[in-house]
């Protein structure tokens, strides 16, 4: 798939500058989420504790730049879009990206196996250092939350008592409280700016849609 995106800008019929502006996009796109998973895979092995800010980072590099702000900024660089315009989009995708990642942390430990295409659980069957893990961490409860966590990979009743643990701890409701703040963020950014209305209605809808995917 990464191969056919860049063979497709490659081959399109399109001037140089736009051409090569695109290809940009591509690789920045490809860098980022490849160092996003990377570092994905090296938070989840590490013995020590990962902080907040490395976690979003992560978060953020994973999915936000290949899912979204580049694919916007290059529809903009296809339209002519002016420096402004490309930068409002751009932002918009970054911060819609993270929220589709937080919604999609809080799948993979509350969300049923038809929602996430996994055993219900799977981050907390894996162990995975997700941003919900790093707020329940920050409360009096965790010492309850880790020893339930801990358990989480020996079945459903296990799976049940770490969700019922970082529920009670308030980790999900901050979490959850986060995903709006950000998707308010994105909200504003398409308000203040100059786009197009049938653009501004689509990056609306797109908001409702990852709100809409909150477990």
């Amino acid at each position: 798939m990464l191969h056919e995106a860049g063979r497709l800008v490659a081959l399109a019929d399109l001037p140089a500058s736009v051409r090569g502006e695109l290809l940009r996009l591509v690789e920045d796109a490809v860098l980022i989420s490849a160092a996003g998973e990377l570092a994905d895979v090296e938070n989840a092995v590490s013995a020590a504790e990962v902080d907040a800010e490395t976690i979003l980072r992560t978060t953020h590099d994973k999915t936000a730049v290949y899912s979204f702000s580049a694919p916007l900024e290059a529809g903009a660089v296809l339209a002519g879009a002016d420096g402004p315009l490309r930068a409002a989009l751009e932002r918009f995708g970054q911060r819609l990206g993270l929220a589709y990642q937080l919604v999609d942390d809080l799948i993979g430990a509350f969300g049923s196996s038809d929602v996430s295409g996994k055993d219900e659980g799977c981050d907390l069957r894996e162990a995975k250092k997700t941003h919900l893990i790093v707020l329940a961490r920050e409360t009096e409860s965790w010492p309850e939350v880790s020893e339930a966590l801990a358990q989480a990979h020996t079945g459903p009743v296990a799976i049940r008592a770490a969700q019922r643990a970082l529920s009670d701890s308030g980790a999900r409701a901050r979490l959850e409280a986060l995903v709006r703040e950000t998707l308010d963020e994105a909200r504003a950014i398409v308000t203040a700016s100059t786009l197009p209305e049938e653009c501004r209605t689509m990056l609306h809808d797109l908001v409702d849609a990852v709100q809409g995917r909150v477990p």
